[in-house]
C-alpha cells in the first residue's frame, strides 16, 4: 500500500488539485480520479515501477474505468507504457518528465497554499476566515434544466471542459446517468463521462451561476415553476428552446430570474438512456453578451474550452432568435409532415420545393414582422440544409414518430398565426400546422 507520510495530508492536495487553474494542464484531470494521479506520483517519488495487472487491482473504479483514464494519461504523453522483463505478457507503467513537471508545480501551489493556512492559523483567524482569504480558482455552477438530448450535450461538453455541471432529468434517462455516468456517440467526437451529478430535484442542487433551460416548449411552464430554488438574484437562465417566445414565457413564471435569450444548432437524440447520439454537423451556442454581463462572460470563456461545442456571444440576439425560428420552422415542418429526413428530400424536386416555399414563407413573415432580415438568406438555409448530413433530421419529426407531444405551435403553428395577423400568406405553414395539429399533443 502507499500512503504519503509528509506534513501534506491527502486531503489537501485533493483540495489544492481542484483549485488550479485548468489551462494549465495538458489533460482534463476534472475525469480522470485524483487517487489514479496521487498514487502515480507516490510510485515516482518512491523510485518504484508498477505492473500494469497490479494497478488495475489497487483502484475502487472498474477495470474498463481505469483503462479509459490511462489512455487519457497515454493520449497526453503524461504516462507511457513498457514491456515488463519479468513477464512478457505485461506492462510496466512509465511516468514521464511532462507529468512530474506538472505534478512539482502543483505541489509548490500546494506548500504556498499551507503556508498562507499556517500564517492565518498563527494570526488566530478562524477557518472561515482563511478559507476566503486563500486565492482559489472559481468554477461555473452550471445546472441543465431538461437533460434530454440537447441539454445533455451541451452539459456533457462543459463538465467535459472543467465546468461544474448538475443533470435535472427523469425517469430511464435519469437513473443511467446516476450509476453508469454519460456518454455521447459522435462522429471523431465521442465522449464518454464515468461520473456526473444528476438529479430530478432541483431544490437539491442550491443556487446556480447558470441555469442553462434547454426543455421543450410543451413543458415550459412547469419546468420554470420547479426551478425556482436554482435562481438567486445572481443567477443567468439561458435559454436554448426553439421559437420566438422563450424569454418571455420563463419571465411570466419567473419574474425575478434574468433570461437571457440564446439559440443552439446541435442534432441530438437520446440513443437510450444514458448515451447520446448525434450525427454531427453543427454544434453551436449563440447567446445574448446582454451588454457584458460577467456570467455570460465566463460562460463564453468556458465555451472557449469545450471540445465540439462553439460557444458564441452576440449582441444582437434577436435577430439570430429570428434567423434560427425562420429555417426551424421550415425545416421541422417539412421533415415532420413528409415524414423524411434531409437526404430524402432533397432527393424528389417535389419535396426540395415545398422546404424551398416554407423557407420562404418564414422570410416573407419575419419581414413583415419588422425583423431584420439578411439579403440571400433563404438560399444560405437551403445551402446550410443540402450540405448536412442525409440523415439529419429535426427533432420535432424524432417527437413525432415517437408520440410525444411537438412544439408544432410554436414553430409552423406560429408562423401560421403571424400570417393571419400580419396579412401574410402561408399556404405551406398552415398546411404543415393543419396535417399535423392532432398530433400535437403526443399519443397515448
Amino acid at each position: 500500500m502507499y500512503f504519503f507520510e509528509n506534513p501534506l495530508t491527502l486531503i489537501d492536495l485533493v483540495l489544492q488539485i481542484r483549485l488550479i487553474s485548468q489551462k494549465n494542464l495538458p489533460v482534463d484531470t476534472s475525469f480522470i480520479p485524483y487517487d489514479i494521479f496521487i498514487f502515480l506520483y507516490k510510485v515516482h517519488t518512491e523510485s518504484q515501477t508498477i505492473n500494469l495487472k497490479e494497478f488495475f487491482l489497487l483502484f475502487k473504479h472498474s477495470e474498463m474505468g481505469v483503462r479509459y483514464h490511462l489512455y487519457r494519461l497515454i493520449r497526453a504523453d503524461w504516462i507511457s507504457l513498457v514491456n515488463d522483463p519479468t513477464d512478457k505478457r505485461s506492462k510496466l507503467v512509465q511516468i514521464s518528465p511532462k507529468f512530474i513537471a506538472q505534478m512539482e508545480k502543483t505541489l509548490a501551489e500546494i506548500n504556498l497554499y499551507m503556508e498562507q493556512r499556517a500564517l492565518l492559523a498563527a494570526n488566530k483567524c478562524c477557518s472561515a476566515a482563511w478559507l476566503r482569504c486563500v486565492p482559489r480558482r472559481h468554477t461555473m455552477k452550471i445546472a441543465i434544466m431538461g437533460s434530454g438530448a440537447v441539454g445533455a450535450y451541451v452539459g456533457a461538453r462543459l463538465q467535459a471542459a472543467g465546468a461544474d455541471v448538475t443533470f435535472i432529468a427523469r425517469g430511464a434517462h435519469l437513473q443511467a446517468m446516476q450509476t453508469k455516468g454519460l456518454s455521447i456517440h459522435m462522429p471523431d467526437k465521442d465522449l464518454l463521462l464515468p461520473q456526473v451529478k444528476a438529479t430530478s430535484d432541483p431544490a437539491t442542487i442550491g443556487t446556480a451561476d447558470l441555469v442553462v433551460f434547454a426543455v421543450k416548449l410543451t413543458d415550459t411552464a412547469l419546468a420554470a415553476q420547479s426551478m425556482r430554488p436554482l435562481v438567486s438574484e445572481h443567477t443567468r437562465v439561458l435559454t436554448l428552446q426553439n421559437g420566438i417566445d422563450s424569454v418571455a414565457m420563463i419571465s411570466q413564471e419567473l419574474p425575478q430570474a434574468k433570461v437571457r435569450g440564446g439559440v443552439i444548432y446541435v442534432s441530438a437524440v437520446i440513443d437510450s438512456p444514458g448515451i447520446i447520439r448525434s450525427p454531427g454537423g453543427f454544434h453551436r451556442v449563440v447567446a445574448d453578451r446582454a451588454d457584458g454581463d460577467p456570467v455570460m462572460r465566463e460562460l463564453g470563456e468556458w465555451g472557449a474550452k469545450c471540445s465540439a461545442l462553439d460557444v458564441a456571444l452576440v449582441d444582437d440576439i434577436q435577430r439570430i432568435i429570428w434567423e434560427k425560428f425562420m429555417g426551424l420552422a421550415a425545416f421541422s415542418g417539412c421533415t415532420s409532415l413528409l415524414r423524411a429526413r434531409t437526404g430524402e428530400i432533397f432527393s424528389h424536386p417535389e419535396s426540395t420545393a415545398f422546404l424551398q416555399q416554407l423557407i420562404n414563407e418564414s422570410v416573407a413573415v419575419a419581414t413583415a414582422h419588422g425583423e431584420t432580415v439578411r439579403p440571400g438568406i433563404a438560399d444560405e438555409y437551403m445551402k446550410t440544409l443540402r450540405a448536412a448530413p442525409p440523415s439529419f433530421r429535426s427533432s420535432m419529426s424524432e417527437d413525432l414518430e415517437r408520440g410525444k407531444p411537438l412544439e408544432l405551435p410554436w414553430l409552423s403553428g406560429r408562423m401560421h398565426q403571424l400570417g393571419l395577423q400580419l396579412g401574410v400568406p402561408t399556404p405551406a405553414h398552415t398546411a404543415v400546422y393543419q396535417g399535423l395539429v392532432l398530433k400535437a399533443g403526443g399519443v397515448g
